[in-house]
C-alpha cells in the first residue's frame, strides 16, 4: 500500500537532516545482520513493540513508520507486526533497501510529506541526533501518529561518548535523558517510558572511547563498525541483548543510548 498519496511537493524545504557519509550506508548494510550492536538493538526494540502489545497500548495489525529507515534491516522485521512504510531522504539508503528486495520503500525531501494521522506507530532509531531542528522533526512526526499513536525513539546518549561513530555519522549531538524528555514534552508528547540502554556494556565504551580520546585521536574520525572475532560478538550480543528482559520493567540509570516511548497526546488546536 502507498502511505503517501497524492501530489508531493518537492519545493526546497529546510530539511532536517544531515544525511550519513556513503561510507556509513555501506558499513551498516554490511553489518546489520551480523554484528552484535545491530542485532542486540533489534532485540530491544523489538522487546519494546511486544510489549506495548502485551500492554494493549497498541493492537495489531499496526500501521508503522520507519522514519529514517537507513538500508532497511529493521524495516523488513517491522512487518511482523502490521503493514510498514521506510522512508529516506538519502539515494544511498534506498538503493541498499531495494537490494533487500524491499518495496516498501520511499525517498522523501522532507518530512512534511508525511500523511497527517496516518500512523499507529511511528519508529525513529537513530535519527534524531542527525537533526539540526529536531524540535521540527518530533512535530512532523507527531502529526503523521494517528491520536494516541506511539512514538518508538532511539537515541545516542551522553556527550561524554563523542567518538569516531558520531563523525563518520554526521552527528549533530548525543542526548541526555532529561534534555529529550522536555524537548517531547514540548512537542506534544506524553513519555511512557524513558531509559537509558546499552548500560551492561557502558564501562568498556566509556574507558574505550577515552583511551582513542587522548591516545588515538586519529581514530575519532573512524567509524567504529569493524569485524569482531566470532566468539567474542556472540558473548557481546548476549551480553547487550539480556537488556531486553529487563527494560519493559524498569529504566536504567545510564547507558550508551537512549529509549524513548512517547504518546501522542491531544493539543488544544488539534480536531
Amino acid at each position: 500500500m502507498q502511505f503517501l498519496k497524492g501530489r508531493i511537493d518537492l519545493r526546497p524545504f529546510l530539511f532536517v537532516g544531515k544525511t550519513l557519509q556513503p561510507e556509513a550506508y555501506r558499513l551498516n548494510f554490511e553489518f546489520e545482520d551480523s554484528h552484535w550492536w545491530f542485532l542486540a538493538r533489534r532485540d530491544i526494540f523489538f522487546s519494546s513493540v511486544q510489549s506495548l502489545i502485551r500492554r494493549e497500548i497498541l493492537l495489531p495489525p499496526l500501521r508503522i513508520l520507519d522514519f529514517g529507515c537507513g538500508t532497511g534491516g529493521l524495516t523488513q522485521r517491522l512487518s511482523s507486526f502490521g503493514e510498514v512504510l521506510g522512508v529516506d531522504e538519502c539515494e544511498e539508503a534506498i538503493a541498499f533497501c531495494l537490494s533487500r528486495g524491499l518495496l516498501n520503500i520511499q525517498k522523501i525531501v522532507s518530512p512534511r510529506e508525511l500523511p497527517e494521522a496516518n500512523f499507529d506507530l511511528v519508529c525513529c532509531f537513530d535519527v534524531l541526533e542527525h537533526v539540526e531542528d529536531d524540535l521540527f522533526l518530533l512535530g512532523e512526526l507527531r502529526r503523521a501518529l494517528k491520536p494516541g499513536g506511539i512514538l518508538l525513539l532511539s537515541v545516542p546518549a551522553l556527550p561524554i561518548l563523542w567518538g569516531g561513530e558520531d563523525v563518520i555519522s554526521r552527528h549533530v549531538r548525543r542526548y541526555r535523558r532529561r534534555e529529550l524528555a522536555v524537548k517531547l514534552s514540548h512537542t506534544g508528547y506524553s513519555t511512557l517510558q524513558a531509559s537509558y540502554f546499552n548500560t551492561f556494556l557502558l564501562p568498556a565504551i566509556f574507558f574505550i572511547r577515552i583511551f582513542h580520546r587522548l591516545f588515538r585521536p586519529s581514530t575519532m574520525h573512524r567509524s567504529d563498525l569493524h569485524p569482531v572475532w566470532p566468539p567474542l560478538n556472540a558473548i557481546l550480543y548476549r551480553i547487550f541483548s539480556a537488556e531486553r528482559f529487563l527494560l519493559p520493567y524498569c529504566s536504567f540509570p545510564l547507558g550508551a543510548s537512549l529509549l524513548f516511548i512517547a504518546r501522542k497526546e491531544l493539543k488544544s488546536n488539534d480536531e
